[in-house]
């Protein structure tokens, strides 16, 4: 069985998030203005018997013959930090999705919009490994995969379907850590603030 190995990728992955993020919707751009990314820490995962040398390669694949167990890696995360106090939510970016598509009725995953864009929601109740995955698998595009673990806005309802651009500008400044995929989409990279 293949295990795992958290690494700490240093300055090239400050600038490989910003780059993705400057690629993303409305939240990924509030994110990237707000934060300072210089400050925080990022990690990916890799396979256990490999050494660190390469991995800061994010744009291309090759580090795992499946992305399963980095998949499980991601869960992980997003659940730890949901089990986690106060008002937490991981908000999935769904890059291509559009509300106004006819596919936009079928996600089983609640969503949410602002304007035309898609976004994926989870929080503690929905923090279940099968919901977490079937979310991330639903929000993942061949362009840009982006998750903000962050806190929901005072009063917002978890079964509201829209997000005013003050809630964006929330979730922006309460962000804690930002996925984005990386090796070509077999893995990701998780920011976190220091």
């Amino acid at each position: 069985m293949e295990r795992v190995h958290e690494i700490k990728v240093g300055k090239e992955a400050v600038a490989y998030v910003r780059q993705r993020l400057n690629e993303g919707h409305t939240l990924a751009q509030k994110v990237l203005s707000l934060l300072d990314f210089a400050s925080g820490c990022a990690r990916a995962c890799v396979p256990e018997a490999e050494t660190c040398v390469g991995f800061t390669d994010f744009e291309h694949g090759g580090v795992w013959p499946n992305g399963r167990k980095a998949l499980e890696w991601y869960i992980d995360i997003i659940q730890e930090y949901l089990s986690g106090a106060g008002e937490r939510m991981c908000v999935l970016e769904n890059w291509p999705a559009r509300s106004s598509d006819p596919c936009f009725t079928s996600f089983e995953s609640p969503t949410v919009t602002f304007g035309e864009e898609v976004y994926h929601v989870l929080w503690a109740e929905e923090s279940d490994r099968g919901k977490i995955e079937k979310a991330i698998l639903e929000a993942a595009s061949a362009w840009v995969s982006l998750g903000f673990m962050t806190s929901s806005p005072p009063g917002w309802d978890p079964r509201s379907r829209r997000f005013s651009s003050q809630e964006l500008e929330h979730l922006a400044a309460k962000t804690e850590k930002v996925a984005i995929d990386a090796y070509d989409r077999e893995g990701w990279l998780i920011w976190g603030k220091a």
